[in-house]
């Protein structure tokens, strides 16, 4: 769970890294450093202990992870102000959004 965790972590901070990119000085400036700060706060997150109470200490870091992955692409990609403000809220609401929609999309559907 661990490695799963950091991959979807370093996923969402990609993408968000990517946004500052594309508003910035390129996509691959902002992709590859979001990604990176995105897998190091989801690989954190995943350290922290876990009890029987809270078990999902690991969605938990995906809104982090996507916050931080868009300040990364930002800074990186000289995006500026408004694009890291973009960047980073378009990744908190992925680090929201993406768990929302596997769990609905695992959910049985009624005929």
């Amino acid at each position: 769970m661990q490695m799963a965790s950091t991959i979807v972590a370093a996923i969402i901070g990609g993408i968000a890294g990517a946004i500052a990119g594309l508003i910035g000085d390129g996509f691959l400036a902002g992709l590859f450093p979001g990604a990176i700060a995105g897998g190091v706060v989801g690989f954190v997150f995943s350290l922290a202990p876990r009890s029987f109470e809270d078990p999902r200490i690991a969605v938990e870091s995906f809104s982090p992870a996507g916050f931080v992955g868009g300040i990364a692409g930002s800074v990186t990609s000289n995006a500026g102000l408004i694009g890291g403000f973009i960047s980073c809220g378009a990744g908190w609401v992925l680090g929201l959004l993406l768990p929302a929609m596997l769990i609905a999309s695992a959910m049985p559907r009624d005929k």
